[in-house]
């Protein structure tokens, strides 16, 4: 688990997908998303310019397909139920 500033952000692996999380004060679970290689510093980026998610830590798994992810994302969420997704809130 990484903090989330931009300089944590900036070292993220981004040669792979990835399902990522972010948390919150606590280690909550605030989000779960997933992005494709190439993406993931972007998606990172701009959740953290947004600051619609209070978000202070975040840690992502690399999967070998973008369709592995998503799979992975759903469970995820499903497990999880974070208040920020979609689905929850």
């Amino acid at each position: 688990m990484d903090n989330f500033d931009k300089k944590s952000i900036e070292q993220t692996p981004d040669n792979k997908p990835v399902v990522y999380t972010l948390f919150g004060r606590q280690k909550n679970v605030l989000y779960v998303g997933s992005a494709g290689r190439g993406n993931v510093r972007t998606r990172l980026l701009r959740h953290l310019r947004e600051k619609r998610i209070p978000a202070l830590y975040f840690s992502i798994t690399q999967y070998d397909s973008i369709e592995k992810a998503e799979e992975a994302e759903q469970r995820k969420i499903a497990k999880e139920k974070p208040p920020y997704n979609k689905q929850y809130v």
